[in-house]
């Protein structure tokens, strides 16, 4: 499944092993167009084609003496993972262009989100390959199903964007965390990345509490208040509620547009106009 942590593995395999103090690279094999696969692992010599003016190191030698991780292997070439096996065969390799070889002394870690046994049965992905990479198998589970690792991943991230904000968020409150532990998470840990993220951004108090979550994880607790003993005096309206968030995640952000376009899931343009309709200037 995509979005259940692989890149995240990777960095801990790099981290712990003894390459961690040398470069982990990182490749989206799902974004390389197909004609620029060679050039992006392997490099190329200056004249190599049109438009290389000057030689340039690939993928595998930019992660000499560490980690080269291969997301989304997949979606690799055919005629690439020929290629591909015979450098890991050979531990040699040639710049585009070029016929001299080069030494390669790299980790390779790989990772789908597909059924390569499928892609073997279909043609499209190199059985030998697939042996020569599947020495060591980890498989990941859905958010959904390993939920004992909420907490942890709560922890990890919101280090990782308080630092990134500059805020001084010292945690989460207990009934935000089990509104998480309680979400299916259909977009796995990449979602509850997303979240944690957002909730860092808007949240002005030292602990993220359930206002501080994306509204559409607040529906639960909303929905039992409305049906429950909410007055409907104390109730407001959704342009109410959306005015006011607007101006929470821009307080956020120093009145930053572009981020908080960004946090609100909407285009600069859009936020534009829902600041001029509240009156609010960036």
């Amino acid at each position: 499944k995509t979005g259940t942590g692989k890149e995240m593995v990777a960095k801990s395999i790099h981290n712990l092993s003894p390459r961690s103090k040398k470069r982990l690279v990182i490749c989206d094999c799902a974004a390389i167009p197909e004609t620029l696969f060679e050039s992006e692992l392997f490099g190329y010599v200056r004249g190599a084609f049109t438009g290389a003016d000057k030689t340039k190191k690939g993928l595998f030698e930019e992660a000499h003496g560490g980690t080269l991780f291969l997301d989304e292997i997949g979606n690799l070439p055919f005629i690439m993972q020929s290629k591909l096996l015979r450098v890991l065969e050979e531990r040699v390799f040639r710049r585009l262009g070029s016929t001299e070889n080069i030494h390669s002394d790299i980790r390779l870690i790989s990772a789908t989100s597909g059924d390569l046994k499928t892609g073997i049965n279909n043609g499209t992905f190199r059985e030998e390959l697939y042996h020569r990479l599947n020495t060591v198998e980890i498989n990941l589970p859905t958010l959904k199903d390993r939920k004992e690792d909420i907490p942890l991943l709560i922890r990890h991230f919101l280090k990782r964007y308080t630092k990134k904000f500059n805020k001084p968020i010292q945690g989460m409150s207990r009934r935000a965390q089990q509104i998480l532990l309680n979400h299916n998470w259909p977009g796995n840990v990449r979602e509850l990345e997303n979240v944690i993220e957002y909730s860092v951004a808007i949240c002005s108090k030292i602990f993220i509490d359930i206002e501080d979550l994306p509204k559409y994880l607040q529906k639960c607790t909303v929905s039992k208040n409305i049906t429950g003993h909410s007055e409907p005096g104390n109730l407001i309206t959704l342009e109410e509620l959306k005015r006011a968030h607007i101006k929470k995640v821009m307080k956020a952000t120093n009145n930053n547009v572009q981020e908080s376009a960004r946090i609100l899931g909407t285009s600069r343009y859009t936020l534009y106009r829902n600041l001029k309709n509240i009156k609010l200037s960036a």
